[in-house]
């Protein structure tokens, strides 16, 4: 299959025998070292969550059609980091050790980096806030949910602590 036409992906199955020809163009291009991107899965494609029925026959192709323009970039980015290089590098960035992020004080030179560890984590990384809450001494989803709450306000409020962030994101490799 060299072109794509709405003619030939119809069903699930003209998708299935497509990504079955992606895969078999995957083979000869690993033997040439090509990068080439994964199959999407049809469901993702054909299927809106939004609707109760499947998309049109041209919303289909422009979305698999994207998927393909965008595999390449999507396969370079690096893994997430996890919750303890997360811990590690706020408790560098702002001079406190991680052990005092995980501790149960509430003094404000640990409270607030405590916080941007968990807005960190839970922008960063596929954790759930119960995790998070988890990791971080042990505490609540909803002390997460208030300090990625937190972390939101005082980043509008204030530009340095803005910087701030944006450079801890930065040094962790970026929200994906």
């Amino acid at each position: 299959m060299s072109e794509i036409a709405v003619a030939d992906l119809r069903t699930a199955d003209d998708f299935r025998r497509h990504a079955k020809a992606l895969r078999e163009r995957r083979k000869m291009w690993a033997a040439r070292s090509a990068p080439t991107p994964e199959p999407q899965p049809v469901a993702k494609i054909i299927w809106d969550p939004q609707f109760s029925f499947p998309l049109p026959q041209k919303e289909i192709v422009a979305r698999y059609l994207a998927w393909l323009e965008q595999a390449d970039e999507t396969a370079a980015l690096p893994p997430a980091p996890s919750v303890e290089k997360i811990i590690r590098v706020v408790g560098t960035y702002f001079v406190i050790s991680a052990n005092d992020i995980l501790s149960q004080t509430r003094e404000a030179r640990v409270t607030r980096p405590r916080q941007v560890a968990m807005w960190l984590a839970r922008k960063l990384t596929p954790r759930s806030m119960p995790e998070i809450g988890r990791y971080i001494g042990g505490r609540d989803h909803t002390t997460v949910l208030h300090a990625v709450r937190k972390v939101n306000q005082v980043m509008e409020a204030d530009p340095a602590f803005k910087a701030d962030v944006d450079e801890l994101v930065k040094r962790l490799g970026g929200i994906r």
